[in-house]
């Protein structure tokens, strides 16, 4: 993928499969061996920072200290669009 084009965000399913392939590619201690973000990047066609930013999320420590995430689901929803001007409405009515 070029530089500078637009792809549409990796779906959770994506992001559980991409996931997946990184664990049978990773070393004993978790860490990913050069290379392998590019190649993954270009089979689920993404970039390699956003492979690695998966990686990240999926907080994959191999070596008791972390455990592996239950999800790297998106974290849009909820998180975008105009924020609420108040939250307490039905309190305001009733007073």
């Amino acid at each position: 993928m070029r530089k500078g084009q637009h792809k549409k965000n990796l779906t959770d399913g994506e992001c559980n499969n991409l996931v997946q392939h990184l664990l049978t590619r990773c070393t004993s201690s978790g860490k990913l061996p050069k290379g392998v973000a590019e190649d993954m990047g270009k089979l689920f066609d993404c970039t390699p920072t956003t492979v690695r930013r998966i990686w990240r999320r999926a907080s994959v420590d191999l070596s008791d200290s972390k455990t592996i995430c239950a999800t790297v689901h998106q974290r849009k929803k909820g998180q975008s669009g105009r924020k609420r001007m108040y939250t307490d409405i039905p309190e305001r009515i009733q007073a």
